[in-house]
């Protein structure tokens, strides 16, 4: 019996000693990747430029060539506040889709005497694919295409609203409108976590329609304007990667 108990402990012992650098060498379990690593937030300011903004400097109507009325130029209302947030998700290193706000607003000008009718003030959700090339420096190129929709609605100048010594109130309402663009930019990995971003975009947006009304009270149909929305925008974002 103590024969056999010394041959047991013996090859317990020796399963043992072939086991320990087994256990030595093992290597620790991958760790679970969270859907949150492939989550970028941010915000950006966008500098945009209508590609369609000014007319005969003598139009003053629709048939001269005008925009709409004595309309003859539109100007881009500069807002450089970074309040135009974002959210990126990644499928893969390489693409992923992009959610993002938008807003901009656009004067409309009479050359002649330099008097606005009003503002057209335009905002709404981008929605893109994009695609990015992974480099081994801080810099990654990327590109995308989307669809965008805008709420369009137009501020009128006192003065054109309510003429003084007219008895006279006007006003435009405009039909909401959407547009495809595309943009191309690259990425700066400042740390880990934190990155800025630079992109040129150009949309593609459906003209604005509306209809002007006039008159005593208000509500007769004056003519309805048609404003080119298409513009460039240049970009410059701050994003916080997970």
């Amino acid at each position: 019996m103590k024969a056999k108990n010394m041959i047991r402990r013996s090859l317990f012992a020796s399963a043992l000693a072939l086991a320990l650098p087994l256990l030595g060498r093992a290597e620790p379990a991958a760790p679970v990747l969270s859907c949150w690593t492939n989550l970028e937030i941010g915000t950006r300011s966008t500098w945009v430029s209508l590609t369609d903004h000014r007319r005969d400097f003598n139009a003053t109507s629709v048939s001269m060539g005008s925009f709409y009325g004595s309309i003859n130029q539109l100007n881009a209302i500069p807002n450089y506040w970074p309040l135009k947030p974002f959210v990126d998700y990644k499928f893969c290193p390489y693409g992923g889709v992009e959610l993002a706000w938008d807003y901009f607003s656009v004067r409309t000008i009479t050359r002649g005497d330099g008097h606005t009718d009003g503002d057209l003030n335009l905002m709404g959700p981008m929605l893109s694919v994009f695609v990015r090339c992974p480099t081994d420096f801080k810099l990654t190129p990327f590109a995308g295409a989307g669809l965008v929709y805008y709420k369009v609605d137009f501020s009128e100048d006192p003065d054109w609203h309510a003429p003084p010594g007219r008895p006279e109130i006007q006003t435009m309402d405009f039909d909401h409108t959407w547009g495809l663009f595309v943009y191309g930019g690259v990425i700066w990995n400042i740390t880990d976590h934190v990155a800025l971003d630079l992109y040129v975009r150009y949309t593609k947006v459906q003209d604005a329609e509306g209809t002007h009304w006039a008159g005593a009270d208000g509500t007769f149909n004056n003519g309805s304007p048609t404003i080119p929305l298409s513009n460039i925008a240049t970009s410059l974002g701050l994003r916080y990667c997970f």
